[in-house]
């Protein structure tokens, strides 16, 4: 059997989906810890079983590929997946710096909560 030891980006976030552990993919330029915020911008798939989805595959890619009108520069900042009361969810990200900015981007995209890059922690949103 063949074995690719060269995966692709698609392939490499697949790969952390199968593993089904919590994870952040940083598809920005710069590292995870120079924002200060994640939030979830965009419900990729929400499972049982990542290991089942077939399709995951051009959805993450999709993602990946997703172009900024203004600059056509990647869009996303990174692609996340955690597991809540028995589902996965799988979600594309924007970083943010200030607290107040990825509070209004969560209530925007109907989040209920953001995550803490720097304290390593979930802090709820409040509408």
């Amino acid at each position: 059997m063949m074995q690719n030891l060269k995966p692709n980006l698609t392939q490499k976030i697949i790969n952390l989906c199968n593993s089904q552990k919590d994870f952040t993919y940083n598809l920005s330029k710069n590292p995870l810890d120079y924002y200060n915020y994640i939030v979830s911008i965009e419900s990729i798939k929400v499972t049982k079983n990542p290991s089942l989805e077939f399709g995951l595959n051009g959805l993450i890619s999709d993602v990946i590929n997703y172009k900024s009108i203004h600059n056509n520069k990647p869009y996303f900042d990174s692609v996340g997946m955690w597991f809540n009361n028995g589902f996965y969810y799988i979600d594309a990200n924007l970083h943010f710096y200030d607290l107040g900015v990825a509070k209004e981007a969560a209530k925007l995209h109907n989040q209920k909560a953001i995550w803490d890059i720097k304290n390593n922690k979930e802090i709820t949103i409040k509408y």
